[in-house]
């Protein structure tokens, strides 16, 4: 079993992912605001939002996780 401080850091790690991915789906918005649509800024543009995605879930999970330690933690379950 894990620890709290571990949950935690993993929590951390997952949302720094997430933030990361959002960064670069938004540079990448930024660099192709003024194009027109095309398969390869669609095909380019499909990796970031799926990693974004993963960073997401994976951060509510993470977190989830880190709140039942807590929760465990405080004696509250």
């Amino acid at each position: 079993m894990k620890t709290i401080d571990e949950a935690f850091a993993e929590q951390q790690a997952a949302l720094d992912r997430a933030v990361e991915a959002s960064l670069a789906l938004r540079q990448f918005c930024s660099l192709h605001a003024t194009e027109e649509w095309t398969p390869e800024i669609g095909g380019a543009l499909k990796p970031l939002l799926k990693e974004l995605t993963t960073a997401a879930e994976s951060l509510g999970y993470k977190s989830r996780v880190a709140f039942l330690y807590n929760e465990r933690r405080l004696g509250l379950r």
